[in-house]
């Protein structure tokens, strides 16, 4: 029989940890789930693109803008796709660490934003750059295939629909860049 780490089969996670993992695996797993969809997208995208022959004939730098976008959202929406299973299966072994006195802080208050919390209680020391990590490649493909999208539309649709489609997609990137680039640092100081 082999021998393992004693394990306390009666530890639990403080509440407030316990929802603080709750609320980044249901982030995370949704976020698996659209970087997914998304990276389907952009590939059947690119197959379009290849095949549009208003596209291919036009100037290779042209061409080559609305290819390398929409390649790169491919790319970045299946790192996040990866990161978002990372983060999940992270999470996942947060009470189980905690159990192996890997973490857990014998406390009942702690100074420290969420990703140091998490971290004294058994989530990996790189929890917090593979977070980052998925943010960054999760923002960058959304933001990689919808200018795909508009630098085609700028380069084969009349300059009246492309003017448009620009207004629509600031509008619709404004919640977006809020949320995940000005709000950490107007909200939370």
């Amino acid at each position: 029989m082999a021998q393992g780490q004693t394990v306390d089969l009666h530890v639990e996670l403080p509440n407030t940890v316990k929802a603080i993992r709750d609320g980044w695996n249901w982030t995370s797993t949704s976020g698996a789930v659209v970087s997914g969809l998304l990276a389907g997208g952009a590939a059947q995208l690119l197959s379009t693109f290849k095949g549009d022959m208003d596209l291919m004939n036009r100037e290779p730098r042209d061409r080559n803008l609305v290819l390398v976008l929409c390649y790169a959202a491919l790319f970045l929406n299946i790192s996040a796709t990866i990161s978002s299973f990372i983060l999940t299966d992270n999470l996942g072994e947060l009470e189980y660490n905690t159990a192996k006195g890997r973490g857990g802080v014998n406390t009942t208050q702690m100074l420290g934003g969420e990703a140091t919390i998490l971290k004294a209680h058994g989530a990996s020391p790189s929890w917090e750059f593979m977070l980052y990590h998925w943010l960054i490649t999760f923002y960058s493909g959304i933001l990689s295939l919808i200018m795909s999208v508009l630098s085609y539309v700028w380069l084969v649709e009349a300059r009246s629909i492309a003017v448009t489609m620009s207004v629509i997609v600031g509008f619709t990137l404004l919640p977006t860049t809020y949320f995940i680039l000005l709000r950490p640092f107007l909200e939370f100081r």
